[in-house]
């Protein structure tokens, strides 16, 4: 059985997106991304929706872009030929997250990293278990931070502990992370979605 990379449950008003590539942290591929951009299609045309919990399967959030495909997209070719059409796709889902109309929250799992980071970021709210871990990790691969991480990181943390995340690229464990403002809240891993839904009922 092949599966599915990830998996859209509704429960009444509430959707519940699980990015599914467990053996990889729910690392984010080309496959992935496409299914995002129809997921998310989906629930903004959902009337009957009033929010979307993101989460991911076994013990990671989403640890960034699966750098294993990054070989066959980096290549010189693409560079001479400056084909961003390959490079767009990832940035359409983010853009489409930002702007789906519904109330959003990340039940942030476990470890989250790079574009995963970035794509809690445009979440409304973030919840996360005890067992989180973040980290901007860009910089450990030469990269500036994508996926609007540098328009949202500032405005929710402020301007100086942006900064600092982005340049130094720690890892900061879900406490730190509540202290610093980044998550709304800390829960014990198995309430995690059940913490999202009352979150929800009491906005």
């Amino acid at each position: 059985m092949v599966q599915e990379p990830i998996v859209l449950e509704k429960k009444e008003s509430i959707a519940i997106l699980t990015l599914n590539r467990p053996e990889k942290l729910n690392a984010l591929n080309r496959l992935m991304i496409g299914e995002l951009l129809m997921a998310f299609d989906e629930v903004r045309k959902d009337d009957t929706t009033r929010v979307l919990i993101i989460t991911g399967s076994g013990h990671g959030f989403c640890s960034g872009y699966d750098v294993s495909e990054m070989d066959s997209i980096f290549d010189e070719e693409i560079y001479k030929s400056m084909e961003w059409k390959h490079f767009e796709p990832i940035g359409l889902s983010m853009l489409q997250l930002l702007n789906i109309g519904k109330t959003t929250i990340a039940a942030i799992n476990g470890a989250v990293a790079g574009a995963g980071f970035s794509l809690s970021l445009l979440c409304d709210f973030r919840v996360a278990s005890v067992n989180a871990k973040f980290t901007t990790a860009f910089v450990k691969r030469g990269l500036i931070p994508d996926c609007g991480a540098t328009f949202m990181l500032p405005r929710i943390i402020g301007l100086p502990k942006a900064l600092e995340l982005c340049y130094s690229g720690d890892v900061i464990d879900a406490y730190e992370a509540e202290k610093i403002g980044l998550v709304t809240k800390v829960v014990l891993g198995e309430r995690l979605i059940d913490e999202c839904m009352q979150l929800y009922i009491a906005t």
